[in-house]
């Protein structure tokens, strides 16, 4: 990009297009010395440090240093971002660069708490309301549904976070705003159900099942629709999706994908002339990055920059067969991984995984490490499954091993994934789930609400919370 000083060491560097007017170059063979020298030529061009980030991996003989770094620079009418970041582990530095984009506050909010903090994991529902997947591991033929993914963080001044949203059914998207009202009504103002207040609304990739139920949502309650009493405000949007030409190729129906996310913040219209909440405010989250909500931190952990330069369909041999057969590439790549941290010290923290492939997950893992990484809850990244099959190889026994959560989640309504292995035309991998070590694993045919200061659990049956 003009005005961006270029890398001057290192080996080979490949530009990339990131989409939403955002450019990548990696740059591999570097050293946390090469990182420095560009800080400083970045500062020599004019540029001001916005935020920097520092994370090490104590897991070896050796630490292993990662570092951030955000900076700024205006000229004339634009504000030109550069975001630099160094892992040790593989000796890549990647430098992105946009003109004119949002980035996250490094203000902490400063708050009154009314509420404690709480995440609520949504059940998996079918288009018509029901649990996605009853059945029994007795009785195994089933209907095999997506597994989407939702859940809702309320925080401590009774805002919220939503994550994904589940499929596009509008059962999804009404499940969200009652679960929300609920929360938002149990608070010491008793009329704030009627203000709800959506911090941000986190996508963690373009699949219909995790980006449906927020376009559904956005469609209906951005303007009231439903009754004069509704007032839903949603702050923020946060995503990293990468629908450029060169990474969309293998994917299947990825434009109609895509078209959810835009309808959802306004950017195009649905085929009834509905839109979303046009004009809110669009994050491209980058590995590294941190956002601050009251009484909540939000990193970023893994994003497709980490994948970059590589096309999906290409990242391995197993891929790139599957491609020549003619299967589309995995979608899933594209999923960001966050963590969110109660500022209260609990400890209780929550990762979101969304669908993330084992590609990213083992490299997330060995760059930050088991001491960083634990984390007292985690979503399973599409189901937990692992197989020998491309679109199969999504969690591997090195991520929950890594992370060592209390509970992980399962974004499905029944145990029949733990089912033996080979006994399902999916193939679930039963080992994978009795690795992760969790002390509890809690499945979707209920909704889960955890207090994240106490741990404290409470789980209702769908048949009882749908009433």
């Amino acid at each position: 990009m003009a005005g961006v000083p270029a890398f001057l060491w290192g080996g080979e560097q490949t530009l990339s297009d990131l989409g939403d007017g955002h450019s990548q170059v990696t740059v591999s063979g570097t050293t946390e010395a090469m990182f420095q020298n560009y800080l400083e030529v970045l500062e020599e061009a004019g540029f001001a440090e916005y935020a920097t980030n520092s994370i090490t991996n104590t897991d070896g003989d050796a630490d292993l240093v990662n570092r951030f770094a955000t900076y700024t620079k205006t000229e004339g009418t634009d504000q030109i971002m550069v975001h630099v970041y160094f892992t040790e582990s593989s000796g890549d530095t990647r430098v992105i660069a946009a003109k004119n984009v949002n980035l996250p506050s490094t203000t902490i909010p400063t708050y009154t708490k009314v509420t404690d903090a709480v995440y609520v994991a949504l059940a998996d529902l079918d288009e018509d309301g029901t649990l996605a997947d009853e059945v029994s591991l007795e009785n195994p033929a089933y209907t095999e549904s997506s597994g989407s993914l939702a859940g809702i963080v309320r925080l401590e001044d009774g805002s919220f976070l939503v994550y994904d949203g589940g499929n596009s059914y509008s059962v999804n998207a009404e499940m969200i705003y009652q679960t929300l009202k609920s929360l938002a009504a149990s608070d010491s103002d008793p009329n704030n159900d009627n203000n709800i207040v959506i911090r941000a609304w986190i996508l963690s990739h373009h699949h219909a099942d995790h980006v449906g139920g927020f376009y559904q949502f956005a469609v209906r309650y951005n303007r009231g629709d439903y009754g004069n009493d509704i007032n839903v405000t949603l702050e923020s949007v946060i995503y990293n999706i990468v629908d450029t030409e060169e990474q969309t190729e293998f994917l299947s129906a990825a434009e109609s994908e895509f078209h959810r996310i835009y309808v959802g913040i306004g950017l195009e219209t649905n085929d009834s002339g509905q839109t979303g909440f046009a004009g809110v405010p669009v994050y491209k989250a980058l590995t590294g990055q941190v956002f601050h909500f009251p009484g909540m931190d939000m990193e970023i952990l893994s994003t497709m920059t980490d994948f970059v330069p590589t096309v999906i369909g290409y990242e391995n041999q197993l891929a790139q067969d599957a491609v020549a057969k003619g299967e589309k590439g995995d979608g899933n790549t594209m999923s960001m991984v966050v963590r969110l941290k109660p500022t209260n010290g609990s400890g209780k923290t929550v990762m979101l995984t969304g669908d993330a492939t084992a590609i990213l997950l083992d490299k997330m893992c060995e760059r930050f490490g088991t001491e960083y990484l634990t984390s007292y809850i985690v979503t399973m990244p599409h189901h937990g499954i692992t197989g020998d099959t491309y679109r199969r190889h999504n969690a591997t026994a090195f991520l929950y091993e890594t992370v060592a959560p209390t509970y992980a989640l399962l974004p499905q309504a029944s145990r029949v994934r733990l089912a033996a292995q080979g006994s399902l035309s999916n193939q679930i991998n039963v080992d994978l789930m009795n690795t992760i070590g969790a002390d509890h694993i809690l499945d979707a045919a209920s909704v889960h609400m955890i207090d994240l200061s106490t741990g404290a659990v409470t789980s209702t049956p769908w048949d009882e919370y749908n009433t």
